[in-house]
């Protein structure tokens, strides 16, 4: 894989976090032509109390049409490591596949 430079993303890449993500979202972006980054989504979040990247990709499903998001959540982990977490859903889905979702994020506990 070749290395992400700044601005070869949706994120500066001015940290190893910020050029990994970039590196990921352009892979899966490569491999997933349907998907494109949410204009405004990218930004910060709080990942079992640390700081993470997040990213919202969005297109029709080749599938069947329909919306898919994928949520990204990115943030470093002792050891100098990165944890990445993908949330997959699509338009129409129960209200309680999101809150499933949501309940994991809020309740992922990193080992220090």
């Amino acid at each position: 894989a070749s290395e992400s430079t700044p601005g070869s993303g949706p994120f500066p890449g001015k940290s190893p976090l910020e050029q990994a993500t970039n590196q990921l979202v352009n892979q899966l972006l490569k491999n997933n032509s349907y998907l494109q980054p949410e204009a405004g989504s990218q930004g910060r979040a709080q990942l079992d109390g640390a700081s993470a990247l997040t990213l919202l990709l969005t297109g029709p499903s080749p599938a069947n049409g329909k919306k898919e998001q994928v949520r990204l959540h990115a943030r470093e982990i002792p050891g100098d490591r990165l944890l990445f977490v993908l949330s997959i859903s699509q338009e129409g889905q129960p209200a309680e596949v999101l809150n499933a979702q949501g309940r994991v994020l809020r309740s992922l506990k990193v080992r220090k």
